[in-house]
């Protein structure tokens, strides 16, 4: 089952890792707008204060370590600029059926990407 998660740090990393670990069957892409995926929010007051000097010295994962540590995909630079689930149709499992992400990437134009998006436990 392909996942996609829009939006990093804190939720959409918790997110990806929690459906990685219950099944390493899933493909779980997170799309990022920014370059950031995951950082220490706790230390943004000192950074702002000039108490930390390097933004480097908040980010927790790159892009590449969290991949390496999750198995999850991920994607920065990239922009959801819609997302279609009037496509989407109900499958006797219970999951949603396909729907459709709209892309867009810095200097590049609208892309569309096919997606299934699974039933969240709460």
């Amino acid at each position: 089952m392909k996942i996609v998660i829009l939006g990093g740090v804190a939720a959409g990393t918790k997110i990806a890792a929690k459906l990685m670990r219950e099944n390493r069957n899933y493909e779980v892409f997170i799309l990022n707008k920014g370059a950031e995926i995951s950082y220490a929010g706790c230390g943004l007051p000192y950074y702002v204060g000039h108490v930390i000097e390097e933004k480097s010295s908040l980010i927790v994962h790159t892009p590449e370590k969290y991949t390496a540590l999750t198995g999850a995909h991920v994607l920065t630079g990239v922009e959801a600029t819609k997302v279609d689930r009037a496509r989407s149709h109900r499958r006797s499992s219970g999951y949603p059926g396909n729907s459709r992400v709209s892309l867009r990437q810095a200097g590049h134009c609208h892309r569309s990407q096919s997606y299934t998006a699974p039933r969240l436990r709460v």
